[in-house]
């Protein structure tokens, strides 16, 4: 009996404890809306004027489209941060002349995502200590789940349609293929939940090869809206290095920043030559970062052991591991990202806290064991930069986004809104380093799981001349 009620608290302590600070918020803004605002600017920094406008944003330029208004200049449907966004989704989600009906449910709609993102998180494989789950109930419950709750940002439903289709993964090929065309459908929307695709690896090449046609089929539907795909890529936002991002660009801008800054106050250039210096900087940066951290990821991984450690994990939590590791990753290499797409970490903790129990070298398994805190800390830095600000190490950086949505940060000078002070320059290098620690450990992962697939072992017999043997596909599932 003992062992049966911690099976159940761990699988579904982490959602029920979010359903219950998803009630709490929710009967304070409806009773007291001035301790809502000042709770939810603790923990998001930049809250909206209401809940869900980032959701209202999407039925209304629906609307606008149908009515004739061309979204992608002005969408003059919505007007919530003060005037008109330009529209900067995929064409594709203009069509679906059924969501408009919904800009009048916006709260309803939402509310009930919000419920479903969290009673999905149950089926995400369980904790197996207690250490294990507070690093869960602290990763979900962080700065990125409130943002993108209080936004009520398409991303939640991206993200039920991608952990939907992860759970199909132990299910009947037919089921299997609806699980990917979910993920297809998901890219459509945003295109970058097309890099859940990795798992389909697992399958047998001729599955592959079907998959990936139909994945081509369906991205191939796109170029009959290029013109409109220009036209949303000019709205693609340049936002800010040092606030509610991440991405691989934020380290290296800092730190070109930052020499700007040093030249321009010690007199070695003036403030045009600096602002060169600091663009010159970043581009030389980046590039060194990206082969550090795929030299460490293939070291890590050789001195781990990674290809026979992950063949001890489940086939849900090796599914799940992989397919949080190649969004985040993604999402990291594509461009700069809301840190609400941060969530995707939760799929893929879940595999890094079983990678460290199934670790045979104290050094591997203080390794995945750093992944765990890492992941909450960068999770909770919007939390920790506010505290900072109220606790007067630092002030409020002039960031756009208090004046208009998260996801349009047009022309963001970076260079004139540095973090004011040492103490909020510290937790901003801190974290950047932690996301680039996270993206090396997920990235040998992602070399490990492919160097397992068969597709590789044929591509490897094919290079080195020898008759490729067909053999079983890595799709039998394993016991949790």
């Amino acid at each position: 009996m003992v062992i049966s009620w911690r099976r159940l608290i761990f699988r579904f302590a982490v959602p029920a404890c979010g359903l219950l600070v998803l009630c709490l918020f929710a009967f304070i803004y409806m009773s007291y809306q001035d301790i809502y605002f000042r709770l939810i600017r603790l923990m998001i920094k930049f809250p909206g004027p209401h809940p869900f406008v980032d959701w209202e944003y999407v039925p209304s330029a629906i609307r606008c489209w149908s009515e004739g208004v061309n979204v992608y200049n002005d969408n003059t449907c919505y007007t919530v941060w003060g005037e008109p966004q330009p529209f900067l989704y995929s064409p594709l989600l203009l069509r679906a002349t059924f969501l408009a009906a919904g800009e009048h449910w916006i709260n309803v709609t939402m509310l009930t995502v919000c419920v479903l993102f969290f009673l999905s998180l149950a089926t995400l494989p369980p904790a197996h200590s207690w250490r294990d789950l507070f690093i869960a109930l602290f990763a979900t419950l962080s700065s990125a789940t409130f943002l993108v709750a209080e936004r009520g940002n398409a991303d939640l439903i991206l993200f039920l349609m991608i952990i939907a289709a992860v759970n199909l993964r132990i299910m009947p090929l037919a089921l299997r293929l609806g699980g990917y065309s979910l993920i297809v459908l998901a890219g459509l929307v945003k295109f970058y939940p097309f890099v859940a695709l990795i798992v389909v690896l697992r399958e047998r090449p001729v599955v592959i090869a079907a998959v990936a046609a139909i994945s081509m089929a369906a991205l191939a539907t796109l170029l009959f809206y290029r013109h409109e795909l220009g036209l949303m890529s000019a709205n693609l936002p340049a936002p800010s290095y040092f606030t509610l991002q991440f991405g691989s660009a934020n380290l290296p801008g800092g730190i070109g920043v930052s020499v700007g800054k040093v030249m321009e106050k010690f007199g070695y250039a003036d403030g045009g030559a600096a602002r060169a210096t600091a663009a010159l900087v970043s581009r030389a940066i980046l590039p060194i970062l990206v082969v550090l951290a795929i030299a460490a990821a293939c070291v890590i991984a050789r001195r781990c052991d990674l290809r026979c450690t992950e063949a001890r994990l489940s086939t849900r939590q090796l599914d799940f591991l992989v397919v949080g590791a190649a969004l985040i990753s993604g999402c990291f290499f594509a461009g700069q990202s809301v840190i609400y797409r941060g969530i995707y970490l939760l799929l893929a903790l879940p595999g890094l806290a079983e990678l460290s129990r199934q670790m045979p070298t104290r050094l591997g398994r203080r390794l995945f064991d750093s992944a765990g805190i890492a992941i909450v800390f960068v999770l909770w830095t919007p939390f920790l930069d506010e505290c900072l600000r109220l606790a007067g190490l630092t002030t409020r950086l002039n960031y756009i986004g208090e004046a208009q949505p998260t996801a349009l940060l047009h022309h963001y000078n970076n260079y004139d809104n540095f973090p004011p002070s040492t103490a909020g320059y510290v937790l901003w290098l801190a974290g950047e380093l932690a996301w680039w620690w996270i993206i090396t450990l997920l990235l040998a992962v992602l070399g490990a799981f492919v160097g397992r697939t068969e597709l590789w072992t044929l591509f490897c017999r094919l290079v080195s001349g020898a008759r490729p043997r067909l053999g079983k596909p890595t799709t039998a599932t394993a016991s949790e």
